[in-house]
């Protein structure tokens, strides 16, 4: 079978209940200008289908950022989530489109995560420790393909790890009163501050620890794992440049186009 292009998840009962019975999937974004592409795997009880133009996730801690960082870019966003069938017949289901980040205390987040509505009866994900932000995909494609080369794999479990140490790095938070000076394997603001503050091409990170990472502090917690923020910043710096070198000659190669047309016009009519 080809691929299958939608404008919207198609309403077939079989399909939403495959998705449903998902336990992975994928997010992929990257930043406008060059870096670095992300792909970044999904488990846990975390994803809401709210209508067949709009789904959500419940965003855990991780040890990056990329997903944020390039989706607050501005005029950026673009997002594809991938789910695959690892049992029973191949397929492979990309929902294409434009998403947002909705943070860990704001009225939205609280207002997703406490409402039941949602298409086909989908159950609303319950928050979890170390929980973020919200990842909103407004969907502008959906493309439906076999995956046959996908190997068959069995589901066992989801993983507590994550889930043990959040709790731990929250009630250490709510015993102190800067948890962001807490060491940060111990802390969860303070985890969130060293390691998604910033992106592997420096662009900027989860913004409910922005105010506390100036550039200093980001140069040096990118340096702790081995990047570099200058090398990053120069990056992104050339590719600006580049674009706007681009954009500039495009412009004026219209004014000249223009400017000169009705000379020409003029010449051939002598």
């Amino acid at each position: 079978m080809s691929s299958q292009f939608y404008d919207d998840i198609p309403d077939d009962e079989q399909l939403i209940e495959w998705i449903r019975a998902q336990q992975l999937f994928h997010v992929a974004t990257a930043p406008l200008h060059g870096g670095h592409v992300n792909v970044s795997p999904k488990g846990q009880p975390t994803f809401k289908l709210v209508s067949r133009k709009a789904v959500w996730y419940l965003d855990l801690t991780g040890s990056g950022n990329e997903t944020i960082s390039h989706l607050y870019e501005p005029g950026n966003g673009r997002m594809t989530m991938i789910f695959e069938a690892f049992e029973g017949p191949p397929r492979i289901l990309r929902l294409f489109g434009h998403g947002k980040v909705i943070e860990r205390g704001t009225p939205e987040f609280d207002q997703l995560l406490q409402s039941k509505l949602g298409a086909y009866d989908w159950p609303t994900p319950e928050v979890q420790p170390g929980a973020r932000a919200i990842i909103w995909l407004e969907i502008d494609k959906v493309g439906i393909s076999r995956g046959s080369a996908v190997p068959i794999y069995k589901f066992e479990g989801h993983r507590d790890v994550l889930k043990n140490w959040s709790e731990k790095a929250e009630k250490t938070d709510s015993e102190h009163e800067d948890p962001f000076t807490l060491p940060p394997l111990r802390g969860l603001k303070s985890f969130w501050l060293h390691n998604n503050s910033w992106s592997m091409d420096g662009l900027p990170g989860y913004r409910p620890v922005s105010h506390k990472a100036d550039e200093s502090f980001v140069r040096k917690a990118m340096s702790d794992v081995g990047l570099n923020y200058d090398t990053a910043h120069v990056t992104r710096q050339r590719m600006s440049d580049w674009w706007l070198a681009l954009s500039v000659g495009v412009g004026l190669g219209i004014v000249l186009t223009t400017a000169i047309t009705p000379v020409t016009k003029e010449l051939l009519h002598l």
